[in-house]
């Protein structure tokens, strides 16, 4: 009994070794085998014009082509659902918040919110500032008619016409160019009247404004400082019938040009004045008024009865026009 049991269990063991040998062998066999390569690796074209890397391109597009298209597909169904959420969502918050924002904005267009008064007022030129219009007697039946204008725009010019009014009649119309920050003498000088012009008035038909221009002129006050420097000196006046003998009135003074420039014709308004009260005037023309020049002007008046205390001159040039200048070297 006991041996036939010994023989069953060495036979026992015989045939698991072998068994597990055999398993062993053919685990060796199978870990160093060579996996089988794809035959695609292996494909060399002859013409040279279809590489191996292309052949691979290829299969994997061929294999692959439906799931690329639903992959677009479905990036395209996504993309347009967005842009369909975006779009409601603008028109909703439109419908609920833009559309009245518009409506309260096409009801204050037919407002003016924007006063043009204080848009003139801030950007167009200050008016001129008018004197006291003043009438003398020049001579025997003639009149001349006077008021002084001032510019106070530091950068706009205007030339203006004008004319007088009194009671009966009008002066002829007149144009006057005055400067920027000056000052000029709007006058009619010798209207003949057979009576002393009663209700005295300035009217004013027409005012052109232009802007010096910057760019050319950034400082019209110095500009204009620089070139109205005229002295006056020297100043007499002797009455008709005084000692001398003379039958008129004769007002004598000096005028230097002071200034650097040089003028072909220098226009200027002489007014008579006995202390603060104009009682004449006159204008006067000096040619080739050169830098530096010094005139002696003596002027008559048939005013009786006058007493000249001072002559106030009032240039009456455009400054801003090259032609009055005389060039440097001319003579």
């Amino acid at each position: 009994m006991s041996e036939a049991v010994f023989c069953y269990t060495d036979y026992n063991q015989i045939i698991s070794n072998v068994l597990f040998s055999v398993f062993y062998f053919e685990l060796i066999i199978m870990l160093g085998a060579k996996k089988p390569s794809n035959k695609l690796d292996k494909y060399i074209d002859p013409t040279g014009e279809f590489p191996n890397s292309e052949l691979k391109a290829g299969v994997w597009y061929v294999r692959n082509k439906k799931r690329i298209h639903d992959i677009g597909l479905a990036f395209f169904i996504i993309f347009d659902a967005v842009l369909a959420l975006v779009n409601i969502y603008i028109w909703a918050e439109y419908l609920v918040v833009g559309y009245a924002a518009d409506e309260r904005n096409r009801a204050l267009l037919t407002k003016n919110l924007v006063s043009s008064a204080l848009i003139h007022n801030l950007y167009a030129a200050e008016p001129l500032a008018i004197g006291q219009v003043t009438v003398v007697a020049s001579a025997p039946g003639k009149y001349d008619f006077f008021a002084e204008a001032r510019n106070g725009n530091s950068d706009y010019k205007v030339e203006l016409e004008y004319q007088f009014l009194y009671n009966g009649g009008i002066t002829d119309r007149r144009k006057a160019l005055i400067m920027p920050g000056s000052r000029m003498a709007l006058t009619v000088l010798g209207v003949p009247l057979t009576y002393f012009p009663q209700g005295t008035e300035l009217r004013i038909l027409r005012t052109d404004w232009s802007k010096v221009d910057p760019h050319q002129i950034p400082d019209p006050v110095a500009f204009l400082s620089e070139r109205i420097n005229f002295k006056i000196d020297n100043f007499n006046f002797s009455p008709a019938f005084d000692s001398s003998g003379a039958l008129t009135n004769t007002i004598v003074f000096d005028i230097t040009n002071a200034s650097i420039y040089s003028y072909w014709q220098a226009d200027f308004f002489v007014v008579y004045k006995n202390g603060s009260a104009v009682v004449g005037m006159k204008k006067i023309t000096l040619d080739k008024f050169r830098a530096g020049d010094k005139r002696n002007v003596e002027l008559k008046s048939l005013t009786e009865n006058i007493l000249v205390t001072e002559a106030d001159v009032i240039p009456a040039i455009d400054l801003f026009d090259r032609e009055v200048y005389i060039p440097v070297g001319v003579k």
